[in-house]
């Protein structure tokens, strides 16, 4: 899984690039500073270009302005970035985020498989349930097209936090540990972290007797200690949205897409939720944590974005909860032989019919055996033998390539989002496409051809609909080439769809 990350640079995007730089401007400095994170900050919120109407665009200097703030942990407490950046010092940042990732991913299916089996389910029950666990969009969508995140950490430092506070005996030292490695995700790990400790010692009071009153305490520690990040530390204004009012969420409710992306978001879930069903306060707690994603609204990634780290904050829930459930049932089914038969093949069809539901359905659901061809194991079968091996050692070369392309004697280069994670360690400024189109030595932009066509390059980003989207590379492409850049002689990457188009100079 390392290897496929490290080899598949297609969908490593802009924020890659930015925790790239901090990590290493952490491991060299102590400072978490990315220019990344400025330009595309100046770009979105102070170019004015994502709103601009497309017959002003000739006028527009395509100065980047400078930003307020290079430093992206003021708006999320990424601070679990310190400990890893001790190990970037001998690990370049690319590779050990990478590493991590795909260690936090499979790592939540061997603590499940672990936890299970410590609970006295069969071995081929045990593997079932692995499956179930990674036919869940969040998963293996999160794995295989996702970005690095800090978030993604929380899946396995949450979920192993969820085991340890379910002992009946918790090993105090290990729990606070976890804690800590969870606020250190970030302000979001926290409180989540902190909600699920509060949850389970109101939810098991009698059950967890012994250690209801540590448990408490650490969970309101790990809450309060988010709510001081949010309210005094932090400055984000993507919060000033996540707590609406009531009036506010039910307005939500009366959007039919954000209804539709909400019944997904649970349909997905469902066959997880159903098997924690079997240990009910468990499915409460798992389901209580699912509704920081139901009640905001960031454009409906929160729900139905699989690849994004929205959803890593309650999948770890739904995979303890899960667990419970899987090991409760086999509890109910000790003492009559056929009726573990019965458990196992339940388990069964709960991962079969997982990979029948399209995560990306929303508007009308489709739960077919079809649908297995296209999501989960497939895409695993798919997609890894294309990036790992001798296949992927290409790609990563090709990948390599771009880079190479971009001479380090480059002042200033500008480019799309998804040529940041290639450069980021240039000594050029990177700028985001289209600033700094008048001053840049060079552009890395996008570009695909169809079949017996020109070829077609882009890259412009607007916010005013698809129309104006292709009006404005229109425009963009006439002032590159009156500006003196050289599309006849462009290094294209068709694995990556970029190419590289330096300007020339009288």
């Amino acid at each position: 899984m390392t290897s496929y990350k490290i080899n598949n640079w297609y969908w490593q995007r802009g924020d890659a690039a930015v925790l790239y730089q901090v990590t290493d401007s952490i491991a060299k400095t102590g400072r978490p500073i990315s220019q990344v994170f400025s330009t595309t900050t100046a770009f979105v919120f102070d170019s004015g270009l994502v709103t601009l109407p497309i017959d002003q665009f000739p006028a527009h200097t395509l100065v980047s302005p400078p930003s307020l703030n290079n430093n992206p942990l003021g708006g999320h407490a990424y601070l679990i970035l310190y400990p890893v950046a001790i190990l970037a010092r001998i690990i370049p940042a690319r590779p050990l985020l990478l590493a991590l990732t795909a260690l936090c991913f499979v790592g939540v299916v061997l603590l499940g498989y672990i936890e299970v089996r410590r609970r006295r389910v069969p071995i081929v029950t045990a593997v079932l349930f692995c499956a179930l666990v990674v036919s869940h969009p969040s998963w293996w969508n999160g794995l295989l097209f996702g970005q690095v995140y800090p978030d993604r950490f929380f899946i396995l430092t949450g979920l192993a936090l969820m085991f340890l506070a379910t002992r009946e005996r918790a090993n105090r030292p290990a729990l606070i540990a976890m804690a800590v490695l969870c606020a250190l995700v970030d302000e979001r790990g926290a409180l989540i972290a902190g909600l699920f400790l509060v949850a389970y010692a109101a939810l098991y009071w009698k059950a967890a007797r012994p250690e209801r009153l540590f448990r408490l305490g650490v969970g309101v520690a790990l809450v309060l200690y988010s709510v001081f990040l949010l309210k005094v530390v932090l400055i984000n204004p993507i919060y000033a949205n996540q707590a609406p009012s009531l009036g506010a969420i039910f307005a939500l409710f009366q959007r039919p897409a954000f209804v539709q992306m909400t019944i997904l978001m649970f349909l997905v879930s469902a066959p997880l939720l159903i098997l924690s069903i079997f240990e009910w306060r468990a499915a409460l707690i798992a389901f209580l944590l699912m509704l920081p994603n139901v009640v905001t609204n960031i454009g409906g990634a929160e729900k139905i974005g699989w690849s994004t780290h929205y959803s890593s904050f309650y999948f770890p829930a739904l995979v303890w909860a899960a667990a419970l459930g899987c090991a409760a049932l086999y509890r109910h089914a000790q003492r009559v032989p056929w009726l573990k038969v019965v458990a196992g093949v339940l388990v069964a069809l709960l991962a079969l019919s997982s990979n029948m539901i399209d995560p990306n359905a929303f508007a009308k659901p489709s739960i077919a055996f079809g649908n297995i061809g296209t999501a989960g194991f497939a895409r695993l079968k798919d997609y890894v033998p294309t990036f790992v091996g001798s296949a992927g050692a290409a790609r990563f070369r090709d990948g390599e390539a771009v880079a190479e392309a971009v001479p380090d004697s480059s002042a200033v280069v500008t480019t799309v989002e998804q040529g940041m994670p290639l450069l980021y360690d240039k000594p050029a400024k990177l700028l985001f496409f289209p600033l700094g189109l008048e001053t840049a030595d060079l552009a890395v932009v996008a570009t695909y051809q169809a079949p017996n066509k020109p070829r077609v390059f882009y890259g412009a980003i607007t916010f005013l609909g698809a129309a104006q989207q292709v009006k404005l590379n229109d425009e963009v492409m006439t002032r590159m080439k009156k500006d003196g850049y050289d599309f006849a002689h462009a290094i294209i990457s068709p694995a990556l769809g970029l190419a590289i188009v330096k300007r020339t100079r009288s």
